[in-house]
This record gives structure tokens, C-alpha cells and sequence, in this order.
């Protein structure tokens, strides 16, 4: 297989996979009917927004179209922090009526384990991560050399194999074996 299209494949599993943690995290929204309250509709639009950069990527893949990807993917991993931090806070003030003299360890356990789940939260971002990552490298389909993005300022080419032995003086047609022979 070549390098080309295991980099496609690569991209587009990891692309799906965090399209599919957007859409179970809205079914699991719905089924724990977070909705009740204006900010629990906070995920519901995270996910939205990043199943349409998504879908945008896919359709029209361009340099502008990945930094808007990333920068988007970035809000959303941001706003699953906030997540977290609501979720805790609710399990805080949940134990702090029930119990008012808790103290230490107890209330650490209770703001990590309590009723509002942190992880819930926090697949968003793992999403985001994903979709970033999927971003990150890229291959010409004329040349076969992989294009790793730099920073974020776009991506620049790293040579392949075929063309570090290009460089090398070596015949790109013939194999090399690790002493520099051609087998």
C-alpha cells in the first residue's frame, strides 16, 4: 500500500471517528435530557458546529478550509473544558447542600465521582483532537511526497523514501539496502 493512500485512509478514519463522537454525544445528550437549561445547550451547538467543519473539510479540502477546521476544533475543545468545569462545580455544590461540613478528600472524590459525569464532558475535546490530528499530515498524489503541516502556517514537504534516494543520487527505481548498496 502505498504511502498516499494510507495517509488518506488514516485521515478519513480519524475524521469519521470524530464525527462519530459528535453524533453519539448529541444522542447522549437527548437521552439525558440535557436540555433543561439555556447553557446545557452549549454542547448541543459544539457538536453541531463540528460536524459541519467536518462535513466542510471533507467536501472541500484546501488549506483554509484545515486552519478554520483547527481553529474551530479548538473552540470546541475549549468549550468542553468549560464542561468539565460546570460539571464539577455541580457536583461541588451538590455535595456541599447534602453534606456542609465535608471537607478534603471527600469533597475532591465527590466533585470527580458525583452525579454530573466530568468524562461526559471531555469527549468533545477528544473529538476535536482527533479531527486536529487528522489535519496534520498530508500526500501528494502526483509526487508521492508527504506534506507534514509546520505550525500551523501550512504545510511543506518532507521527502519520501523514493525521494531521499532521489537526492542521493541513487536510481528511485531500485531498492537500497541500509549500507547505501543497491540490492
Amino acid at each position: 500500500m502505498s504511502a498516499v493512500l494510507t495517509l488518506r485512509r488514516l485521515r478519513a478514519f480519524l475524521r469519521l471517528l470524530a464525527a462519530v463522537l459528535f453524533v453519539g454525544t448529541i444522542g447522549e445528550l437527548v437521552a439525558a435530557k440535557h436540555y433543561q437549561e439555556p447553557m446545557q445547550m452549549v454542547p448541543f451547538a459544539l457538536c453541531g458546529l463540528g460536524l459541519v467543519i467536518l462535513a466542510r473539510e471533507w467536501k472541500r479540502p484546501s488549506t483554509r478550509t484545515t486552519l478554520t477546521l483547527r481553529a474551530v476544533m479548538s473552540v470546541i475543545a475549549l468549550g468542553s473544558l468549560l464542561g468539565v468545569y460546570a460539571h464539577i462545580e455541580g457536583n461541588l455544590g451538590f455535595v456541599r447542600e447534602l453534606h456542609p461540613d465535608a471537607a478534603g478528600w471527600t469533597l475532591v472524590q465527590a466533585a470527580l465521582t458525583g452525579r454530573d459525569p466530568i468524562g461526559a464532558s471531555g469527549v468533545l475535546a477528544v473529538g476535536a483532537a482527533l479531527a486536529i490530528a487528522a489535519t496534520y499530515a498530508t500526500a501528494s498524489e502526483e509526487t508521492g511526497e508527504v506534506l507534514v503541516a509546520d505550525s500551523g502556517t501550512g504545510p511543506s514537504r518532507r521527502p519520501t523514501e523514493i525521494g531521499v534516494r532521489h537526492a542521493a543520487g541513487m536510481d528511485p527505481g531500485t531498492a537500497a539496502t541500509a549500507e547505501g548498496s543497491v540490492a
